[in-house]
């Protein structure tokens, strides 16, 4: 099973992370938590700062700016809307500002005021590329792709070492199943940035729909940008998961689930492989059961669980958990003929 997320909350993402590298330092062997605690606290520091600043200073545009979308890169976008919220009123002629203003309004998905102040900034400087990556979002976001690749391509006339533009155009291909188009535009903003851990990502999800055994190098290097990055390890575990890695693969799924217990594909992943690839019911029952206390309705794990009870023989026990694939997907194949050929017995 592969996780994908949305259109709108990917870019939300992409808004949240502008202008950030987070490049982490190189971390001692066995340290690999360093990085995301490290990146917290320094959040922390730098919203405490603000605070001390602003509580002499409580009309400053520029630092309510500056504090509403450092809120908004840790995923705090409700609180730091009020901070946006009153800069923007105190100083809506500020073109850096009105730009902020304008992100702050794309996360929050209100796509015409955002293009309301991305097109003002836009007219007051037509050099400013961010500007045109604003508005070429706006677009994205209502699958108005034409429109959309017109403006990612301004900003590009204007910055053409803007990796953000380029990841753009890679989103919008893939969301377009035009997977070669995809590939060069990442493949350029990883080229832009070496560092960008998404987009590395991004390569290996793409290379991996290829069957490509590229994509787990691609893995590979974001796992070296950020060893504590779950999206990276994810990528390797399952592409060795399906070549023959199935030892190295619960090695890492395990690690996964030691930075974050609630990672339950992690889980769903180690019983599969019992239940396919090494034939050990007790272990597959255990791993689709941790699945379920996490994700009681994802149907994958009460089917795979109802295969293990069949082949432990417990009939009654399967047949329960296939009708609770049935309730929560009524068309989820094989289910019932599984049932079928259990009440036959």
């Amino acid at each position: 099973m592969k996780i994908t997320i949305s259109l709108v909350f990917t870019l939300f993402l992409i808004v949240s992370c502008d202008e950030t590298k987070n490049k982490p330092e190189e971390k001692e062997e066995g340290k690999e938590t360093v990085t995301v605690v490290e990146e917290t606290v320094d959040h922390e520091k730098k919203l405490a700062d603000l605070e001390r600043q602003l509580a002499s200073d409580p009309d400053n545009s520029k630092l309510l700016t500056e504090r509403a979308l450092l809120l908004m890169r840790i995923n705090r976008l409700d609180e730091g809307f009020s901070d946006m919220s009153k800069a923007f009123r105190l100083d809506s002629l500020d073109l850096d500002v009105r730009k902020a203003h304008g992100d702050y309004m794309l996360a929050m998905t209100r796509v015409l005021a955002a293009r309301k102040d991305y097109n003002y900034v836009i007219e007051n400087d037509p050099s400013n590329a961010q500007a045109y990556l604003g508005m070429a979002r706006t677009y994205a976001i209502e699958d108005y792709y034409e429109k959309a690749f017109e403006f990612a391509d301004e900003a590009l006339k204007r910055d053409k070492f803007l990796r953000d533009a380029y990841e753009l155009k890679g989103l919008m291909f893939r969301a377009q199943n035009k997977t070669e188009l995809a590939i060069s535009s990442y493949q350029t903003a990883v080229e832009m940035d070496p560092d960008f851990y998404s987009g590395f990502i991004a390569l290996g999800n793409l290379f991996e729909q290829k069957n490509d055994p590229i994509a787990y190098e691609y893995y590979k290097a974001a796992h070296e940008i950020d060893t504590a990055g779950l999206e990276a390890l994810h990528g390797m575990a399952l592409f060795l998961q399906y070549h023959n890695g199935e030892t190295e693969a619960k090695d890492l799924y395990r690690k996964i689930l030691e930075y974050d217990s609630t990672y339950f594909i992690a889980y769903y992943n180690q019983g599969w492989i019992k239940l396919v690839l090494e034939n050990e019911m007790d272990s597959a029952t255990y791993f689709f059961e941790r699945t379920l206390e996490i994700v009681p309705n994802y149907a994958d794990a009460w089917y795979n669980l109802g295969l293990s009870q069949v082949e432990k023989n417990n009939r009654n026990k399967a047949i329960e958990c296939f009708k609770n694939v049935l309730k929560i997907n009524p068309e989820y194949k094989g289910a019932q003929e599984q049932i079928n050929d259990l009440l036959k017995l």
